[in-house]
């Protein structure tokens, strides 16, 4: 008898009470999810792209509200394929975009006219937003930006995204996320997504998404570092909610 798999996403407030158990590609046996979901950190951005500064906030994997995406099979058993965490704008002070690396002058400003144009199309800023960002320097922008939010609860901030599956779905399960992320964040009311990301494939899923917007582009590069010289760019960029 074939066993049949599905994906299921969900919105997880404090995934440190959950007691569901997952299992993951990299080991046998399940774990709990903040478990699970350290694990594929683990994997994903220490031991494939060593970060391994982010050993010494490893806890932030295991707490709080997260984005998971996983398969499940007739016979009851979760695979956790991707996640995501969540930051709400009462938590900026935390936010991966606003710490002073993220901030320096070695990031370079790229929004151009049509970047503005789609920000100021979002809703999420005050009117004629052209006139009031700061462009001579990343924590300019940034200041700028914060000071001309609508609504806080308008924003949040997305980071360590992991995708932990084959390579042969990477792809898939990386539209399946996005997608997810995107009807979620729009039910709950956020119409702009903080994502600090070097991956080539979500880059090039952003930009193939921009290619087939019909008014403005739902993604938008704020600025930009080559901080591993033998590694793609790494952008920080604001993505619209755009599905559902």
């Amino acid at each position: 008898m074939r066993i049949r798999r599905w994906y299921v996403a969900e919105l997880v407030q404090n995934i440190e009470n959950d007691e569901r158990r997952f299992r993951t590609q990299f080991a046998d046996e399940s774990l709990p999810l903040s478990s699970a979901n350290t694990l594929i950190n683990l994997e994903t951005f220490v031991r494939q792209q060593h970060w391994y500064e982010m050993l010494s906030e490893l806890e932030l994997s295991s707490k709080g509200e997260h984005f998971i995406l996983y398969q499940q099979d007739d016979e009851g058993h979760k695979t956790l394929v991707s996640s995501a965490k969540i930051q709400h704008w009462r938590e900026k002070n935390d936010w991966l975009a606003f710490n002073p690396f993220f901030q320096s002058d070695n990031w370079t400003v790229s929004l151009e006219d049509r970047n503005i144009k789609a920000l100021d199309f979002s809703g999420i800023f005050n009117d004629n937003l052209a006139n009031k960002l700061n462009l001579t320097n990343p924590k300019g922008l940034d200041q700028s930006f914060i000071q001309n939010v609508k609504h806080g609860r308008d924003c949040c901030e997305l980071i360590r995204m992991a995708i932990g599956a084959p390579v042969s779905k990477l792809n898939n399960i990386l539209f399946l996320t996005i997608k997810y992320i995107s009807i979620f964040m729009k039910q709950i009311g956020i119409k702009g997504v903080y994502v600090i990301t070097e991956q080539p494939a979500l880059l090039y899923f952003f930009q193939s998404v921009n290619l087939y917007s019909e008014l403005n582009d739902c993604y938008v590069p704020m600025t930009y570092q080559q901080i591993n010289p033998t590694a793609p760019q790494t952008y920080k960029l604001n993505f619209k909610c755009t599905y559902g």
